[in-house]
């Protein structure tokens, strides 16, 4: 028969310490969280179970807000200048995007965790308002034409033909006493021969004025009031045109600098 031996108590206290430590040890080790890459994916193993995890990316760095120009030589010389060393030869290139006719912006470089675009520079045209496909009255519509075109002689011929228009009308009256009738006409008459074919080619100022104004076809029309108007006739071509011509000159006063011009 075996003897049951009684320990003493400090050894007793140390066996229950070591039990204690040795489960919360094992406890601690079966909740730690363990990750896995399977596949692309991010696991988590957790409890004897295996969970999907989603990647959480941190935000960028705040970026400085964007400069607005007026003119495609302010848009170059903020370029040239580099401020705020940007553009430097061994940094990465800037995208300068010619939006459209009147809009030009320069973009960073996909930067951060999330590659986001910023725009450093937005160069907008001061182009004048033109009012295509309204009618306006004579003195409105010459003075229009003067402002917002190109001088040439198809414009002298449309504000010629402008001021010869007149609204006519006339009228013939019977009474015989019991009954009176009143027959009224109205029309638009020209005061002289003015010679006119549509469509007639203009230049209104669209785009930057650094650059060569687009010449497009306009549609000249008058309604019963003497009222003028113009309907643009090549379907929004001429955009093409004075994009190219805005990229054009950006790609030659930007030589040699760090930037890509796309237009």
């Amino acid at each position: 028969m075996y003897k049951q031996m009684n320990p003493n108590p400090e050894t007793a206290r140390a066996v229950e310490e070591f039990l204690i430590n040795t489960g919360m040890e094992m406890q601690k080790a079966a909740e730690q969280v363990q990750t896995i890459d399977i596949n692309g994916g991010t696991y988590a193993y957790y409890g004897g179970r295996l969970n999907r995890m989603e990647r959480v990316l941190p935000p960028d760095m705040p970026e400085p807000s964007s400069v607005t120009v007026f003119s495609l030589y302010g848009l170059v010389d903020m370029i040239k200048a580099d401020v705020d060393g940007m553009f430097a030869e061994g940094r990465p290139t800037h995208i300068v995007r010619v939006t459209d006719e009147t809009t030009v912006e320069v973009l960073s470089p996909a930067l951060g965790i999330h590659k986001t675009r910023h725009r450093r520079i937005l160069c907008q045209a001061p182009v004048p308002e033109i009012k295509f496909g309204q009618y306006l009255e004579t003195d409105e519509f010459q003075v229009m034409m003067q402002t917002c075109f190109e001088k040439s002689d198809a414009r002298d011929m449309v504000m010629t033909l402008a001021g010869s228009v007149s609204k006519e009308q006339s009228m013939r009256k019977s009474d015989d006493g019991m009954t009176q009738t009143v027959q009224v006409q109205t029309g638009v008459v020209t005061v002289g021969d003015v010679s006119l074919k549509n469509p007639v080619p203009l230049t209104p100022l669209r785009t930057f004025c650094e650059v060569e104004q687009v010449t497009s076809p306009f549609i000249l029309r008058f309604n019963e009031n003497a009222q003028a108007a113009l309907y643009e006739g090549d379907g929004g071509a001429w955009r093409l045109y004075a994009v190219r011509a805005v990229a054009d000159w950006l790609r030659y006063n930007l030589a040699g600098c760090n930037v890509c011009v796309i237009g």
